[in-house]
């Protein structure tokens, strides 16, 4: 276990066994991505497939994310708490909350790219420019008003993530 976020040269995958919530397959935990036993067999199995190396590198930018919150893991899991909330889970639900937080945005908007955040000493600091937009305007840009649907369905995460990407192209 890392103390301070700049300390972790290497960001292990270890098994859990209640971490993450069931419908996640990885959370970065003091320096640690954890897996559940199953999904630890599986990304054991499959490290090397595109998809678990945009999953770890997601989980590295979170590690990057800590770094620039003061380089303090308390620091930033009160601040990635604040910013959940601040998505009103209780109304909206749990997904509406977790997607417009900046911390998730961040690393999700940037899991595919392995350079992302490698040479700045300061951690990734994308998410102070995702939390300047308040989390109504995640939340508009989740929703599709197209259908005409009372209320409106909600976008797969991929298709939020290319409104959002839109939204930021000129704002970098």
């Amino acid at each position: 276990m890392c103390h301070r976020p700049d300390q972790c040269s290497s960001l292990p995958v270890v098994p859990s066994r209640w971490l993450p919530p069931k419908g996640y397959t990885a959370i970065t935990v003091f320096g640690r991505v954890l897996t559940r036993k199953d999904d630890y067999d599986e990304w054991m199995r499959h490290a090397t497939s595109k998809a678990y190396q945009e999953l770890y590198h997601h989980e590295r930018i979170h590690l990057r994310q800590a770094v620039s919150v003061r380089n303090s893991w308390i620091c930033y899991y009160a601040l990635y708490l604040w910013y959940y909330l601040k998505g009103r889970p209780l109304r909206y639900g749990h997904e509406v909350a977790y997607l417009s937080n900046p911390f998730e945005l961040e690393a999700y908007l940037f899991e595919d790219d392995d350079q992302y955040g490698q040479n700045q000493t300061k951690g990734c600091i994308g998410w102070k420019r995702l939390a300047s937009y308040p989390p109504s305007l995640w939340r508009a840009l989740m929703l599709d008003v197209s259908s005409n649907q009372c209320p409106p369905r909600k976008l797969p995460r991929s298709e939020f993530l290319k409104r959002v990407k839109l939204f930021m192209t000129d704002k970098w």
